[in-house]
């Protein structure tokens, strides 16, 4: 399953493998830890909803078989197929010390699906300003548009914008857990 840690199992007894869960928030923290190895691997997770509250995917932050930190965010299929996701931020940093008026950070990133079957894939590196907006209590804004079609008919007759977001409540704490200031 994509949403569980990247411990081959094949490799190391799956009795030496502890499996944890811990969730902050809407964030979930799911790790494999090897104590011999010393080695523990993580997942955060956090679900992608609509104007309404409802789940419309999943966002993934995990680190890829090079150990370099990215993101995947997992929708449905006849939502997204072929056509890009956008996921967006924009909040402001103040300077310590400053009188000066806080600085607009904006994170943008445009991706496309990698993998499609009954859900798709869109991955992309984590970018600090992603990591600096959640850590901040900013949430992530995701736009996605899709061609609709009226039954019957052939010809793409309009195009829909849908709004999703992924809230930050809960981010900075398993963050914590994940990068060492939590449990072990």
């Amino acid at each position: 399953m994509l949403t569980r840690p990247a411990i081959d199992r094949n490799i190391i007894r799956s009795e030496a493998v502890r499996t944890f869960e811990l969730r902050h928030g809407d964030w979930i923290v799911r790790c494999d830890e090897v104590a011999v190895a010393r080695t523990r691997v993580c997942n955060l997770i956090a679900p992608v909803r609509d104007a309404t509250g409802r789940d419309r995917g999943v966002l993934i932050i995990a680190t890829d078989a090079s150990g370099r930190l990215g993101v995947m965010v997992k929708m449905l299929a006849p939502l997204v197929v072929a056509h890009p996701l956008i996921v967006a931020a924009s909040f402001p940093v103040e300077r310590k010390g400053s009188k000066r008026k806080p600085v607009l950070v904006q994170f943008r990133k445009e991706a496309r699906a990698v993998t499609c079957s009954e859900t798709c894939g869109f991955v992309f590196p984590a970018d600090p300003k992603l990591i600096f907006a959640l850590n901040g209590g900013n949430d992530l804004h995701i736009d996605i548009t899709t061609p609709t079609r009226p039954a019957g008919w052939a010809p793409l007759i309009e195009i829909r914008s849908e709004a999703l977001r992924v809230s930050a409540s809960g981010f900075a704490k398993s963050l914590s857990d994940v990068t060492g200031a939590g449990p072990r």
